[in-house]
């Protein structure tokens, strides 16, 4: 096993031509990190989704949206909103989600309300997608890294109002508006979402999925499923050193969201965000621009058995005691989480030894949760806060020949604190220590351009993140011979180390990109059951390799035709800590492919889309994963400009109305069913927009 951190390696491909066109499949070139006209763009970029082609989907959260951005991720299915995404089969904190460069995290220990969810679409200009361990910007990317960019605030009058219909009395409806003048602009933004729960290809309500005493109750099975709002506002000034100052401030609320695949639903989550930007877009001193930010963010979620049949009944039918039913609930969990933080990324221009960036963030997150089960009282997690400090440098140095370079490095420090009462843990466990480690990153890739429209790559990089305050501290005493959950305090940082290479070819009308990854996972964080705790649930370290291919292909037919396509297959497998002879890796996707026909003009966009996957058969059973069988679904997209202002969208999702889940998503979660929540059968949406 790569124990260590490795940084030499082999290096790195060049960028992917020309996209198809802006709303046609994983097509449209992400953003560099470094950014240079003189030089190719960088070897480790992904493409990534545009803010436009994303409202134009009508999906209901990001998740959705980025499913078909490429085939390497794929959607975590929960609810009808706040979903979640894996990257290559990593997810959870695995990934790194920011909001403008900005950390942001989930508050729920089931992930109800991922940090994905908390990405507003409105603004969003693009979506930055990194994968694997090549993102040095923000600790902790060993998956992939997400940043979710806003667009800028441009001068005078800019608005655009959307009303959204669709199945399964689905509402969407949105509004922004900006105005600039002299040295200040300002936007304000909001939106509304509603539906009720939507039927599978079998005609099954999602609510009619979870069985026994996690069914639901019958006023319930109807709806809603979900419900939720948020408003915010920017305001920028513009000095005349060419320095913008930017405030924003966002305010979201959710109720009732309905997760079948757990034993308790969101009852409210309520979300808050504060950001502050300093920024210098030209050259000044030693750097050619530097942004600093401060933000803040502060979530409070509850979730609660009240929607479900264990509110009222136990095992064997039996009525649940007077003060349960007088409180309306068996279980119920309050969670608050907050983190805030700074953090400053310059670029700098060095001369003949390249173009370079470099940064530092300082961050803090406090996590707290109070678990109520049946008359057990548990500080689920007591009071836990963890530091991040973290200095980072990357390189680009374009050779006078067709030899591109690129590196950089990563030093963290983190510490994790629970503050609270660790009484339980401390006496299933026998100690409770303050978690510290210092981390190295790094990432090393070269580029040779073999012709004009031929470029081969190769890269490895290495990347670690802490424990999370879940993973270390969670502790959960259940009655009767449910499991308990307990955190493990002796758990190791975990790191990807991933060696990837590649061919791209870009000629006019065509594009092709091949890319295999091998990724090395030393002391990866994984849930077991403790042996020598009997019927507790926890997590340890393994070690584990995840390798896997990735495919792109783009044609253009004629002037309005384009044809797109991407294939991506991933394995996992255990290397230590298979005692039960299982060495299949948990949540890892099967193969799946993709492919878009779209037919596009001035005024009208068509896109046939198909999806598909091969069967789930490589599982853990010890952690309850289930066989999931092939799928294939087609989508039909539409578009039509109606004048000046007016935008007509419609969509057509799952038209043969297939019977299908897309992944197992359940095993990670305290309060899981082990329910597969299948995918939405056929569903229409409309939405009409007037933009000024």
């Amino acid at each position: 096993m790569l124990k260590p951190l490795t940084t030499i390696g082999l290096a790195a491909f060049c960028a992917l031509g020309n996209s198809l066109s802006a709303n046609s499949l994983n097509v449209v070139e992400l953003e560099p990190f470094l950014v240079s006209p003189d030089r190719y763009p960088s070897s480790l970029e992904q493409p990534s989704l545009l803010g436009q082609e994303w409202r134009n989907r009508g999906a209901v959260g990001l998740a959705e949206a980025l499913e078909s951005a490429q085939p390497g991720i794929s959607l975590v299915r929960k609810a009808g909103m706040s979903n979640d995404v894996v990257m290559r089969g990593l997810g959870g904190d695995d990934i790194s989600v920011t909001l403008d460069g900005r950390k942001i995290f989930c508050a729920c220990s089931n992930r109800m309300d991922p940090p994905l969810s908390q990405a507003t679409g409105e603004n969003a200009e693009r979506v930055e997608i990194a994968a694997g361990p090549f993102s040095l910007k923000r600790s902790g990317s060993l998956g992939g890294h997400i940043n979710i960019v806003s667009a800028p605030i441009d001068g005078g009058w800019h608005g655009e109002l959307t009303a959204g219909l669709g199945s399964y009395s689905q509402q969407q409806h949105s509004v922004w508006a900006s105005y600039g003048e002299g040295p200040w602009a300002m936007r304000v933004q909001g939106a509304y979402l509603y539906g009720d729960p939507y039927e599978t290809g079998d005609g099954l309500r999602m609510t009619e999925l979870p069985a026994d005493m996690a069914g639901y109750l019958p006023q319930y099975l109807d709806g809603p499923a979900y419900e939720a709002w948020h408003a915010g506002a920017e305001y920028e000034w513009r000095f005349k050193s060419k320095r913008r100052l930017r405030f924003n401030f966002l305010r979201r609320e959710d109720s009732d969201v309905l997760f079948p695949g757990l034993k308790m639903d969101a009852d409210k989550t309520e979300t808050t965000q504060l950001g502050l930007r300093l920024s210098q877009d030209e050259p000044a001193g030693v750097f050619e621009s530097w942004v600093l930010d401060a933000y803040f963010n502060d979530t409070d979620h509850l979730m609660t058995d009240s929607k479900r049949r264990s509110s009222l009944y136990g095992p064997g039918n039996m009525s649940r005691p007077a003060y349960v039913l007088e409180r309306g609930y068996f279980m119920r969990t309050n969670a608050t989480a907050r983190n805030w933080g700074a953090t400053f990324d310059a670029e700098v221009d060095g001369g003949a030894f390249g173009d370079w960036e470099v940064g530092g963030e300082l961050g803090q997150r406090l996590w707290d949760s109070e678990n109520t089960i049946l008359n057990i009282n548990n500080a689920m997690l007591p009071d836990v806060l963890s530091s991040t400090a973290g200095v980072y440098a990357e390189f680009a140095y374009a050779f006078a020949t067709d030899w591109q370079l690129e590196g950089g490095g990563r030093l963290d420090a983190f510490k994790v604190d629970p503050r609270g009462d660790t009484d339980l843990l401390e006496l299933r466990r026998g100690h409770v220590d303050d978690y510290t480690s210092v981390e190295p990153g790094a990432f090393v890739s070269l580029r040779y351009q073999v012709s004009s429209v031929t470029a081969v790559f190769a890269g490895l990089g290495s990347v670690a993140r802490t424990p999370n305050p879940q993973e270390l501290y969670i502790q959960v005493d259940k009655p009767g011979m449910n499991p308990d959950w307990l955190g493990n305090p002796d758990l190791d940082a975990p790191r990807s180390t991933e060696l990837t290479a590649g061919v791209e070819y870009t000629e006019e009308g065509w594009n092709f990109r091949l890319r295999a990854f091998h990724s090395w996972l030393d002391d990866y964080i994984y849930p077991v059951a403790l042996g020598a705790i009997p019927d507790v649930q926890s997590y340890d370290n393994l070690d584990a390799r995840l390798y896997g291919v990735e495919l792109s292909a783009g044609y253009q037919l004629s002037g309005n035709w384009s044809l797109a396509a991407g294939l991506a297959w991933q394995e996992g497998r255990k290397e230590s800590g298979f005692g039960s002879g299982n060495r299949a890796l948990a949540e890892i996707p099967p193969l799946r492919f993709q492919s878009a026909l779209q037919y596009q003009t001035e005024t009208t966009e068509l896109k046939l889309e198909l999806q598909a996957s091969d069967r789930q058969d490589r599982i853990d059973p010890d952690l309850y994963e289930q066989d999931l069988g092939s799928w294939l679904t087609v989508s039909v997209y539409a578009q039509r400009k109606l004048g000046k202002h007016w935008t007509l969208s419609c969509a057509v999702t799952n038209l043969f109305d297939e019977n299908y889940a897309v992944h197992n998503a359940q095993v990670r979660n305290p309060f899981s069913t082990f329910t597969v929540v299948n995918e939405p059968g056929r569903v229409l949406k409309a939405s009409l927009s007037y933009a000024f």
